[in-house]
């Protein structure tokens, strides 16, 4: 093809012009219900090649832009997306690249990660089933969370648009995991469908169909923006009915671009949700998370308070959202359990000293305290609703119990308290334990590793005989938890049945595994599937094989066994459900170790 020539503009007539979008494909793994393209697997790169691209790009840089968004279709389809967004980068343009995050090769990752890139993405529900019906692909709920949680790993500047398609989606629940998979507050966007393409058939009653209400549009097509289409045609807007204005060929095709049809208003200029150009971030850091932050958020997700809120405002008082209402709650329950640290440390004969560390959910309060002699004490103070208490007391009283594990490097508990409280109307049980302080630090600050780690022979040792040493104590704990029985049944289709129980840990990670060797937390040891605990580190290992490998090495003896390969099974397909709001980049991995298995 012939060079495309696109000029500056004359400044009597538009704007400057500040942003291009450049869809480089019409096609799409997906078949979105609501997509006014009408992108899907039957799409096509059009007619441009790769050299075109870039020449669009020479022209566009030449121009004064400095932003140019790669869309689609889906843009990670295009072999050239990787070249061309390099290529962009040495024109000095900042790239955004709005993907489905389908599917995002190692190669494009490279590429994402390179200083004056970003992302951007939809997101429809936070029911997974919802999230199938607009994309009309399985698996797509678990495949964009998924690279959406690797982006903020590799600390990718991103953007999310949670779009409503369907007149009951869990829009909320959206917005929730987005939040606990780490996607800024100020980066998640809202969407309502429009009467574009596919959407035409399922916009709300009010949009006309068959079109855009030009009433309900900005009329700014063209001001400041324009689109390059597959086939080298022009348009006004990348988001907007396709009303050409000229080709990339055409020397003057821009200098009458207000002259066209008008486009969606910015708050809704999405293919599946994108932000207005202006919005795109020139880039933000994401911070290190506090100790427990993130499993706090998520915690959060299935805390009693999801549904309570604060009196007076049940059911969304004026002017308040239920978001602001549970931040409010939040930091209410936080007062009220610093409120129990000092009161429990009065009752053991405490004196704080250390700052405070909450724990999963919100369940309990630690830190450092002394007693009047000026010995060190670690005090944790736990919280939980009575009837969950009734119904799982031996994880109530399972810090305490765990003195009877001799023989393990362990924290100790050496006085106790316990009590109940209200909250909010709801009756708490609440519970101090005074333990011995532990020295060094957690290896992880996740219970999934996702950082190379050396530790040494001697450590690996200890853990074994550590192990070895809790298998071998006799317990009367017995741990039946029918849920998660019902939800392993449902991701393998039968009951799985493990014949040969032991003393287990019941929640070995690497965030409650210290160097020198020392493990925490024991609410939940007591008999379980045989060579659970090696299971489970050997699970949260695998996004570092070579960690994963010598877990497995260590313990082969257990792992490699008829039995070891079912209490494996066991433990993968437990791990899928908090996976999918804490964890998810460990999803793809664990399916594959059950696939293996299987």
């Amino acid at each position: 093809m012939t060079a495309a020539t696109i000029d500056a503009p004359s400044s009597e007539v538009a704007a400057p012009l500040e942003f291009v979008w450049l869809e480089i494909t019409g096609k799409c793994q997906f078949h979105c219900t609501h997509c006014f393209a009408r992108s899907g697997p039957q799409g096509s790169h059009g007619s441009m090649t790769a050299d075109d691209w870039k020449r669009v790009l020479d022209q566009v840089a030449a121009t004064g832009v400095r932003l140019v968004q790669f869309i689609g279709g889906e843009p990670t389809l295009h072999p050239a997306l990787p070249a061309l967004v390099e290529y962009a980068l040495t024109l000095g343009l900042r790239v955004e690249v709005f993907s489905n995050l389908g599917h995002v090769t190692d190669e494009l990752w490279e590429v994402f990660r390179r200083p004056g890139v970003s992302l951007a993405t939809s997101y429809y529900s936070g029911n997974p089933d919802e999230h199938t019906m607009i994309t009309q692909r399985p698996a797509s709920y678990e495949q964009t969370r998924r690279n959406i949680a690797r982006a903020v790993q590799y600390q990718i500047p991103i953007r999310v648009g949670i779009i409503k398609v369907l007149d009951e989606q869990d829009i909320e629940g959206a917005r929730a995991d987005l939040l606990a998979l780490g996607v800024p507050e100020q980066a998640i966007g809202f969407d309502n469908v429009r009467a574009l393409g596919r959407a035409a058939g399922i916009a709300p009653r009010h949009t006309p169909l068959g079109g855009c209400d030009a009433g309900e549009l900005c009329g700014g097509c063209g001001d400041g923006k324009l689109a390059v289409m597959p086939d080298g045609s022009v348009t006004p807007c990348g988001d907007g009915p396709r009303s050409g204005v000229g080709h990339r060929d055409d020397a003057q095709h821009h200098r009458d671009r207000r002259a066209v049809a008008p486009c969606p208003p910015a708050s809704d200029r999405a293919r599946h949700a994108r932000a207005p150009a202006n919005r795109v971030p020139t880039g933000w850091q994401r911070r290190e998370l506090l100790p427990g932050e993130r499993s706090l958020r998520c915690g959060m997700s299935t805390r009693w308070w999801r549904h309570q809120l604060l009196p007076g405002e049940r059911g969304g008082a004026e002017g308040v959202t239920n978001s602001e209402s549970a931040e409010r709650l939040e930091a209410t329950f936080r007062r009220w359990l610093l409120g129990h640290r000092d009161r429990a440390a009065k009752r053991l004969g405490l004196t704080v000293i250390g700052e405070p560390q909450f724990g999963v959910g919100l369940r309990s309060v630690s830190g450092l305290c002394r007693t009047s002699g000026g010995e060190p004490r670690w005090l944790r103070v736990g919280a939980e609703l009575a009837s969950d208490v009734r119904a799982f007391p031996l994880v109530w009283t399972g810090i305490a119990e765990s003195n009877a594990v001799r023989g393990v490097p362990k924290p100790y508990v050496l006085a106790s308290t316990d009590y109940t409280d209200e909250f909010n109307g709801l009756q708490f049980c609440v519970r101090a334990d005074a333990m011995t302080v532990i020295d060094g630090q957690p290896i992880s600050s996740s219970r999934v590793l996702r950082h190379p780690v050396d530790l040494p022979d001697q450590w690996w040792r200890d853990l074994r005989s550590a192990l070895d040493t809790l298998r071998a104590t006799p317990t009367d704990r017995v741990k039946k938890n029918p849920a998660a029985d019902a939800r392993i049944r449902k991701v393998l289709g039968f009951d799985l049945v493990i014949p040969q129980q032991e003393t287990v840990h019941g929640d070995l990670h690497w965030a409650n595994l210290y160097q020198p060797l020392a493990i925490l937390d024991w609410e939940l040891w007591g008999r379980g599937p045989a060579g659970a605990d090696a299971a489970k580190l050997y699970c949260l290992s695998l996004l570092m094989p070579e960690v994963a490998h010598k877990v497995y090495e260590v313990f082969e003896d257990q792992l490699a066994s008829d039995t070891g390969r079912l209490t494996l099974l066991h433990v993968a397909a437990k791990l899928l459900q908090p996976a999918k709001q804490e964890f998810p980049d460990l999803i793809d991995p664990l399916h594959d170790l059950i696939r293996t298995l299987l």
